[in-house]
Order: C-alpha cells, then sequence, then structure tokens
C-alpha cells in the first residue's frame, strides 16, 4: 500500500519490486484512489507507477503473489492395487549417454536424489509405490530433457501398472523456480519422456505456454493405455512441436476444442499427431486457415475407429498439408468439405487411400465435399482416393466436383 505525500501537480515515479519468488500483476488488477491519469509499466523484475499529483491523497494498493501456490511439480500417482515402479532411462545412439539431473520428494519438502544413469538403456530406479502413492519431481536441466530425437531422457513404469501424470513438467529444468518460465530452452526439449509408460491419465499435466521446435516429439508414443490428454496450453505453436505426441495411444476421443484458438499452424506441427491411435472415434475441430508443409501429414493415419473427420476452412494449402491425413481411416464414412482454391505439391495425396468405407462419386450426388481446382500442380490429388468404396477411386481433375454417400 503506498501513499505519495507530494504537492499538487507534482511529477512522481515509484519502483514497486516485490519480494524474492513473488509476481505483480498487470494493471488490471491494481486498485488506485485519488487520481485517474497514470501508468502501470510491469518490467522484469519490477514495476513503475506514474502519475501527476491532484493533491496528497494518492492511494495505491497492489498484491503481488507467488505463482508457484498456482502450479505444482511435475508427479506422478500410482492407481494399481498392487503398486508399481517408476524408473527412468537414457537413450543413445552410442554409447555416451545424456546425463539429467532428478530429485523426488513424497511431501514437497523433503527431497532425495535420483541416481545417476551409467550406461544406455539400463533403466534406474526413481521409486516403489503403493497404491495411490504420490510423487513429486525436480530437477536441474536447462539443456532440457533431450538432445535430440535420439538422444534422450524417458521414464519408464513397471509392466502392468496403471499411473496417472499431473504438474507442470517444467519443474524437470528450473527445480523450484519452474513456475516462473514458460518456454522450454532448447528445441527437442521433451523428446519421448513418458513413450511406452502406463500411463492412463494426464489430463492435469501442465504444458508450457510457449513450445520450441518438436519439443513434444513422441511425448506419450504408444502409451496404450493413455485415455486422458493435457491441455496444450500453447499461446502460440513451434515448428514440429506436437509431431507424433500421442501416436499409437489408446485415446478414444479428444475435446472438439482442443485446437480452437490456433489460425496458424507451422511446420510440421501436428504431423502423425494421433498416428495409429486405433481407439480414436473423435476427432477435434481444425479451424485454422493458414497452413504451413506438412502441418498435418499422416495425422490421424489408421485410425481405424475414426467415423467423422473435422471441416478443413484453409483456402490456400501448403505442400504435404493433408498428405496422408486420413489414410487407412477405415470406419471413416464422411468426408470434411475441403474449401481450398489453391492447392500445392502433394497436399492432398493419399489423404484418404483404403477408407474402404468412404463411397466417392465424381460429377453428381450425395453431398459436394471438395472441387478440384482449374489450376493445380503436379502430383497434388495423387492417390486421394485409391482403395476407398465408392464408384471413384482414381486422381482427381481439375475442374471437377466430388461427392461422398
Amino acid at each position: 500500500e503506498i501513499k505519495p505525500q507530494y504537492k499538487k501537480g507534482a511529477n512522481v515515479s515509484i519502483t514497486i519490486v516485490p519480494d524474492d519468488n513473488y509476481v505483480l500483476p498487470n494493471k488490471d488488477n491494481i486498485t488506485v484512489q485519488g487520481v485517474d491519469d497514470y501508468t502501470y509499466d510491469i518490467g522484469d523484475k519490477n514495476a513503475t507507477f506514474t502519475c501527476v499529483m491532484p493533491g496528497n491523497n494518492v492511494e495505491v494498493i497492489v498484491n503481488a503473489f507467488d505463482p508457484r501456490e498456482a502450479k505444482d511439480y511435475l508427479s506422478f500417482t500410482c492407481n494399481s492395487t498392487d503398486g508399481g515402479t517408476l524408473s527412468y532411462v537414457g537413450i543413445a545412439d552410442e554409447t555416451v549417454i545424456y546425463d539429467v539431473n532428478l530429485e523426488y520428494s513424497l511431501n514437497r519438502e523433503n527431497w532425495t536424489k535420483v541416481a545417476s544413469l551409467v550406461e544406455p538403456y539400463e533403466p534406474v530406479e526413481i521409486h516403489k509405490f503403493s497404491k495411490d502413492e504420490t510423487i513429486y519431481l525436480r530437477g536441474n536441466n536447462p539443456s532440457g530433457m533431450a538432445l535430440n530425437r535420439k538422444v534422450y531422457t524417458s521414464f519408464v513404469t513397471s509392466e502392468g501398472s496403471d499411473f496417472a501424470v499431473g504438474g507442470d513438467i517444467m519443474s524437470l529444468l528450473y527445480n523450484d523456480d519452474f513456475a516462473f518460465e514458460d518456454t522450454p530452452p532448447v528445441d527437442d526439449c521433451f523428446d519421448y519422456l513418458f513413450s511406452k509408460c502406463d500411463i492412463s491419465d494426464a489430463s492435469e499435466l501442465i504444458l508450457p505456454g510457449s513450445p520450441s521446435k518438436y519439443c513434444y516429439r513422441g511425448l506419450f508414443m504408444k502409451c496404450k493405455n493413455l485415455t486422458s490428454a493435457p491441455a496444450l496450453n500453447a499461446t502460440e505453436l513451434a515448428e514440429g512441436c506436437c509431431i507424433s505426441m500421442f501416436e499409437s495411444t489408446g485415446l478414444v476421443t479428444i475435446p472438439t476444442d482442443y485446437f480452437a484458438s490456433y489460425e496458424n499452424i507451422p511446420y510440421g506441427c501436428f504431423a502423425t499427431m494421433f498416428y495409429e491411435c486405433f481407439s480414436l472415434i473423435q476427432a477435434p475441430d481444425l479451424p485454422a486457415t493458414v497452413l504451413a508443409e506438412g502441418c498435418y501429414n499422416g495425422m490421424f493415419y489408421n485410425c481405424t475407429s475414426l467415423t467423422e473427420a473435422p471441416e478443413l476452412p484453409a483456402k490456400t494449402l501448403a505442400k504435404d498439408c493433408y498428405s496422408s491425413m486420413f489414410s487407412k481411416c477405415t470406419s471413416l464414412t464422411t468426408a470434411p468439405v475441403l474449401s481450398a482454391t489453391t492447392l500445392a505439391v502433394r497436399c492432398c495425396k493419399y489423404m484418404f487411400e483404403y477408407c474402404t468405407l468412404l463411397k466417392i462419386s465424381e460429377g453428381s450426388g450425395g453431398t459436394l465435399f471438395f472441387t478440384c481446382p482449374d489450376t493445380s500442380p503436379e502430383d497434388c490429388v495423387g492417390y486421394m482416393f485409391v482403395g476407398t468404396g465408392g464408384t471413384f477411386t482414381g486422381n482427381p481433375t481439375a475442374g471437377k466436383a466430388y461427392y461422398w454417400n
């Protein structure tokens, strides 16, 4: 609480510095009495309140807060009746492993250092769980949990166990300061981190607001029991950030608004994201209108239970953007409306390959979903309908209309 005592007309500038670990609120969350015309500027470590004094009755009330109270450390909770074991392993293409630093706690107060990795592919135990037990993890790993897609660290759960994962993934990188960081420091930061784990619920996992390139590559790949996905949280996407993120998981549905806030999709962003999710019956909406090369490439490849495809409103397509997007979706009976008027190389190649229940016809009948533009680059729609179940299984022709029924 600040009560400036200055003469009328004086120019006043007050710097407000919070205690360690506290963050100041934005302008909408402060209370000012006695003056209407003022500025309140947030810096990296402080805020500045400035005004011209109308008298000596100005009062400023600023409430700082500790963001760690709103977030928690990354956690694993064991749901198995007989308990389970959590370990971690280093994957490397040579004999040298990528070393990381980890600690765990049962109460967020007393921390135990996890033994270091010794050999590639040799798991090191973190903790043995009883049913419903939770542990919390933190680490000092500002270079990330992975070096690249061939050299990375991955958690390992005991066979047949069932875990839920929650809390802020950034606690693995920045120890107790994780709540102040919202951008992974390197590309490929969390490659394959939970791949092959027996995790069924990741809905409480907190992901950073500004992902780096390829940072979630294969994050839950082959988590066969995963049925609840975390929110993306990203305010802006990055190149390849979600590639193969949920590949070969047990996901059944994804919230229809999962991608609602994204209008601009970068290079390879969602490529193979749900590749071979055999149980997936409902895809989220894809409202983006600005697409980059390969952004949806193979996104739902071999999702054999998927019956409906989301609308695709983009008018201008990019190279490989829809390539193999619904290939081998053998339960798919409807096709999305393709609004595109400008195609690109291989943009729709193999798009509906072997969707055997999808009945395509040319010229008339059924529901119109695609009119091939008069001018199209070579191979943009090659094998687009090969193996489908209707009267037309060839390559679309410029200027022709196509229907599903």
